[in-house]
């Protein structure tokens, strides 16, 4: 499954961010979300896709996707 396929509830971006940057705005962003929320996260660097599966693991989260759009790359994740 795609995150085009998945209705998210909110998209965040991390454009410039360097490790562990983007891990840091999904992070915050899953905070405030509501129980059940599914979040995605894009960021012009490669690492979210690679830490994002053991950041969801580890917070809790539900890896639901990546994605890579060309100089794009992320991934969703639903908040239990």
């Amino acid at each position: 499954m795609s995150d085009s396929e998945i209705e998210l509830d909110k998209m965040v971006t991390a454009a410039d961010a360097t490790y562990p940057g983007p891990l840091k705005v999904i992070l915050g962003a899953s905070e405030r979300a509501e129980s059940g929320a599914l979040l995605g996260l894009m960021s012009d660097t490669e690492q979210p896709l690679s830490a994002g599966p053991t950041w969801a693991e580890q917070s809790g989260n539900t890896m639901l996707a990546t994605t890579g759009q060309g100089d794009s790359d992320g991934f969703s994740v639903a908040k239990p």
